[in-house]
């Protein structure tokens, strides 16, 4: 692992669940508006969806008012990382059927 690995890995985990959140709406947004396939943001969404996992392990401790909130906070980042994974989806298959016609012409 060079040095430069190091340096992303150290940047990822000093960012709070809000940042994370932040840069898979941003991701999810770009790739939405992007003709082209972009950059993927996997670790993001790794990420995200490991904190849902460890908030929904903790909701036997909540109120059941903060576990209906919580719960519609996860179901939102879900729909979120669902979509842009979705999205992406759909351009690769486009791409892929772009390139086979391509020779066609």
């Amino acid at each position: 692992m060079d040095v430069s690995q190091d340096e992303d890995i150290d940047e990822y985990e000093q960012l709070t669940t809000s940042q994370v959140l932040q840069r898979l709406n941003e991701a999810w947004i770009n790739e939405k508006l992007s003709p082209n396939l972009l950059e993927s943001q996997q670790e993001v969404i790794d990420c995200l969806l490991e904190q849902c996992k460890v908030t929904e392990d903790n909701f036997e401790n909540a109120s059941p008012f903060a576990v209906g909130v919580h719960q519609l906070e996860i179901q939102r980042i879900k729909y979120m990382a669902t979509d842009y994974l979705r999205t992406r989806i759909k351009k690769e298959k486009s791409t892929d059927c772009d390139s086979a016609l391509i020779p066609l012409l």
